[in-house]
């Protein structure tokens, strides 16, 4: 039985709230370390609503991100990537953003009325993300000095993509469905900065557990580093 979807985002969204974290020191200019930072926090927020909706509690919820083990995590691929070059991160950021729009989308179609109300809040902001990262897109594609670095960064990172979608939860041609109208949007958002790119090139796969994800244990080790046990005085000192 595969675990209910939402965990899976969620887990994407925690990963790369954090992986954002260092881009709010590591200097681009002011106004975009504020950006980052602010978008960081709202992927933090989204990882928390989308683990209660998936039924965790606050217990529970630091259960998973300080004490699951590496191999029942089971995140995208991207989510997982240490990339030090801002293209990396920008292209990241934008493939991450189109699919967890895309899936929140969806959600929005629940049967269920608190899933429904959560899309609302959630589409909201990440329509937001996408303008942030597309504008960021069309001003590398277009600078002589970043251009073809943007172009290796898609080539590089689209191969990575093909996961972003597994465990949807639904019959094959409506997962199917939904990331042909993910590609159209990421193909139509890279277009805007010189890049021609068809995600579909790559065949969708399967999430892999989080053993295969050397990039994993690093982030996990930094976020666990602090809260380790109940009596170190931080963990769940906020519950």
């Amino acid at each position: 039985m595969k675990p209910d979807p939402v965990l899976l985002w969620a887990q994407d969204h925690f990963l790369h709230g954090q992986l954002l974290t260092p881009w709010i020191t590591d200097y681009i200019d002011l106004e975009e370390s504020l950006a980052v930072g602010s978008i960081a926090q709202e992927e933090f927020a989204h990882a928390a609503l989308l683990l209660e909706l998936a039924g965790a509690d606050l217990v529970a919820r630091d259960e998973l991100i300080y004490r699951w083990p590496q191999a029942r995590w089971a995140p995208a691929a991207l989510a997982t990537m240490p990339l030090p070059e801002w293209p990396d991160a920008v292209v990241r950021a934008l493939l991450l953003a189109t699919a967890a729009a895309t899936r929140t989308a969806s959600l929005g179609e629940s049967p269920e009325p608190n899933r429904r109300d959560a899309a609302i809040v959630l589409l909201a902001e990440q329509q937001l993300h996408i303008t942030h990262w597309s504008r960021w897109v069309f001003r590398l594609g277009n600078d002589p000095r970043t251009a073809a670095a943007l172009a290796a960064a898609v080539t590089a990172l689209l191969p990575a993509a093909t996961d972003l979608f597994d465990g949807f939860g639904v019959d094959e041609p409506a997962e199917q469905q939904l990331r042909r109208g993910w590609a159209k949007q990421v193909s139509t958002i890279l277009r805007s900065g010189g890049v021609l790119a068809d995600p579909l090139v790559h065949p969708a796969t399967a999430r892999l557990d989080g053993t295969h994800h050397d990039g994993l244990a690093a982030i996990l080790a930094e976020v666990r580093e602090l809260r380790t046990t109940p009596d170190d005085g931080v963990l769940g000192m906020y519950r």
